[in-house]
């Protein structure tokens, strides 16, 4: 069985329909029951790692759309909210500390990435600047020896 949420992402007067969350709430943690017969949750971590890429997703989609990725992101994060609320606080509080420790992970992985590209612009800059010194040195020698010669 699969349950489909769908949510409107809002930003303004643009509205941007997204598909949702896969699955139903028990696809994203595990009732466990320990030696003594307590019973315990886990989150799956694999299941939330997809929900969280799903999120990036859905955040990327709302950006080229020429939305607001914050407010997306919040509307998301109240369909997340209303799929796992009818769960049992436990298997909330599991999905919630995975959930977080991917969005943490993700979130590392984004700037990570950003830090690279901001190294290659500075390279390129730093050789831009470069290449635009010696033009203009060279430049300055062409007008020196244009002044020599034409004495």
């Amino acid at each position: 069985m699969c349950l489909t949420v769908t949510v409107t992402v809002t930003d303004g007067d643009r509205d941007m329909e997204n598909d949702g969350i896969p699955g139903v709430p028990e696809d994203y943690y595990l009732a466990l029951t320990r030696p003594d017969g307590t019973l315990y949750y886990s989150g799956v971590r694999s299941k939330i790692r997809e929900l969280v890429r799903l999120q990036n997703d859905k955040m990327k989609l709302a950006i080229d759309a020429g939305g607001n990725a914050y407010t997306a992101s919040l509307d998301f994060s109240d369909v997340i909210n209303e799929f796992i609320s009818g769960s049992p606080i436990g298997a909330q509080t599991a999905f919630y500390e995975v959930y977080a420790q991917e969005m943490d992970a993700e979130t590392a992985n984004i700037r990570d990435s950003t830090q690279k590209i901001l190294e290659g612009t500075a390279q390129k800059e730093a050789s831009a600047q470069n290449v635009g010194a010696w033009i203009g040195a060279l430049i300055i020698f062409g007008l020196v020896l244009l002044f020599l010669f034409n004495k």
